[in-house]
């Protein structure tokens, strides 16, 4: 069981999380925080590999949470699921850039998306939950990655791709904003029938 900090104190949102992870068992567990304080105390101890921040709540600092995962080198191989108002913030946007997301979806569109993007991370889990180890036993890294021509997953796999390179030291900072761009391209001209990695 995967567990899943999530931090929101909007009703709506956490029933449609609560509803989705149920949907496929016992392999996400959400864990509610209505305090950013609480929620990095969480993370900081148990390292989950997948957090969903509403920066659209205006009762939590999540920018505060950003920053502090930022911060922390322990906290960078998690990755963000990052959910906003329709009007978006230049702050929260240029914030994000380096951090490790796999999404950031406006309110609406995470309601509406939330079980996709969980069975995406859960066809993948091997790229977020375990790649320190792989890193470590793997001499060379290939696989295929099929997915369907829908704007989410494009982006997901994107960002799950450079992420992954990046956290695994194989491509630096400048290079993944590069290849993350270069990537959508391909995915979204090509059609995105299946992808080669």
């Amino acid at each position: 069981m995967r567990q899943i900090p999530v931090v929101s104190s909007d009703e709506g949102i956490n029933a449609v999380v609560r509803d989705e992870c149920a949907r496929f068992g016992s392999e996400f567990s959400p864990i509610f925080f209505h305090d950013a304080g609480e929620m990095l105390e969480f993370i900081k101890y148990e390292l989950p590999e997948l957090k969903i921040l509403n920066f659209s709540d205006k009762a939590i600092d999540c920018m505060r949470v950003l920053k502090d995962i930022q911060d922390d080198p322990w906290l960078h191989y998690g990755s963000i699921v990052a959910v906003h108002d329709d009007l978006v913030d230049k702050e929260m946007l240029e914030s994000i850039r380096d951090a490790n997301i796999v999404a950031v979806l406006p309110k609406r569109e995470f309601l509406k998306n939330l079980g996709r993007l969980l069975r995406i991370i859960k066809q993948n889990k091997q790229i977020i939950f375990q790649r320190g180890i792989q890193q470590h036993l793997l001499k060379s890294i290939s696989g295929e990655l099929i997915m369907d021509s829908e704007p989410l997953d494009i982006t997901t796999y994107a960002n799950l791709m450079t992420n992954y390179l990046y956290n695994a030291n194989l491509i630096g900072k400048d290079q993944k904003e590069a290849l993350h761009v270069t990537l959508l391209e391909l995915l979204i001209n090509g059609g995105c029938g299946h992808f080669l990695g």
